[in-house]
């Protein structure tokens, strides 16, 4: 990819970064009917939110700001204001992957509460928290703000690190597969390895879902360890579930 874009102009890059995040959104969903169909046993939640049209139009809105977020990362790459540190080794790659989500993890915990502030939920976050349980297309229904937001969260950590192309890369797949994840009716990790050390500290469907319930807690994404920290995790039955989880803790 890095290369191809190497050699492409501007109206070339945004025709690949509308495609691209076209993509992306079709994974999103494939995967989270795959999954809801798969692991139909493990479903917590009675049933998904409606889809409307409304939210088909910000869906669009939302890939076309993904898109743009693209194509200002590759304007400031191509006049060298990111570096990619092109040619790293497996280990590099792996401890810059692993810096990454820790830095995403971390800032994108402060950003989710910052929407949830008096002037900002109301304004811009309270569209998302309309899903007060989730469809496949939940995670794509956001404020163009908040769109903005994270992707530029991203550009800044590329502007100061120089990452490889190859860590950025599974960053944002797994980005995409846990936000899928954690839109999901249903839980992927089976509650006989809930406890284990790790996996206890990842954000899972039901912590989001939670959120999607009670707009004060759990603003974590792929981790629990912010909201462990600042206290603001909670954990607690959803429809199917009749004694309280003693997972995440």
């Amino acid at each position: 990819m890095i290369e191809i874009l190497k050699y492409k102009n501007y109206f070339e890059i945004t025709i690949i970064s509308v495609l691209l995040n076209a993509i992306i959104l079709l994974i999103s969903v494939f995967v989270y009917h795959l999954l809801s169909k798969t692991l139909v046993k493990q479903k917590f939640r009675e049933a998904s939110y409606p889809i409307y049209k409304k939210d088909i139009i910000l869906l669009v809105v939302v890939l076309l700001c993904n898109a743009i977020i693209f194509i200002i990362g590759v304007i400031l790459w191509k006049n060298e204001y990111i570096i990619l540190h092109e040619n790293a080794t497996f280990l590099d790659i792996a401890l810059k992957t692993i810096l990454l989500i820790f830095c995403m993890d971390f800032l994108m915990y402060f950003f989710h509460r910052l929407m949830h502030s008096k002037i900002l939920f109301p304004l811009v976050h309270k569209r998302h928290h309309e899903h007060d349980s989730t469809n496949s297309i939940s995670l794509f229904v956001l404020h163009p703000i908040e769109a903005i937001g994270f992707g530029m969260l991203i550009i800044a950590l590329l502007y100061v690190f120089h990452f490889p192309p190859e860590s950025i890369a599974i960053y944002l797949s797994i980005n995409l597969l846990w936000g899928t994840i954690a839109h999901l009716n249903v839980e992927v990790l089976p509650k006989k390895i809930s406890h284990l050390f790790l996996i206890n500290t990842l954000g899972t469907a039901k912590f989001h879902n939670i959120h999607h319930q009670n707009i004060n807690y759990n603003f974590g994404f792929y981790t629990l360890v912010w909201d462990k920290l600042f206290n603001t995790l909670r954990i607690y039955p959803l429809d199917n579930e009749e004694e309280k989880s003693t997972s995440f803790y």
